[in-house]
């Protein structure tokens, strides 16, 4: 066992641990409270760890090590790709703030209006 194994599992283990303390955290508020911001930053990690690793377990069959060199290819390729596409988002949400476009204030309450056209 590796570094990497032993740190996923005692995050997981944490992560789980939260979760049974108060189940009625499944979905956070996003209310400043760090039980919950806690769990909402260990899901990502987690979800792409557990990801990667069942991957890395199917290169021991012929057409999952296919994919998998398929998938590290591509997440490999779009660091190129991703800051091209963020640029023109973001281009394109200043021209709509610049023309005065918007959401109605109730679907987006807590956010500034630049950021609810960005999203």
């Amino acid at each position: 066992m590796n570094w990497i194994d032993l740190m996923g599992f005692f995050s997981y283990s944490f992560y789980f641990a939260l979760r049974v303390q108060d189940p009625g955290l499944q979905m956070p508020d996003y209310q400043q409270n760090w039980v919950e911001d806690t769990l909402t930053l260990l899901s990502f990690p987690l979800i792409m760890y557990t990801s990667q690793k069942l991957l890395f377990y199917f290169k021991m069959f012929e057409q999952f090590g296919l994919f998998q060199s398929l998938v590290s290819a591509t997440l490999t390729e779009i660091k190129v790709f991703l800051p091209f596409m963020f640029f023109w988002i973001f281009i394109f949400t200043s021209q709509l703030m610049a023309l005065g476009s918007g959401y109605p204030d109730g679907d987006y309450p807590d956010l500034h209006p630049f950021v609810a056209n960005l999203l």
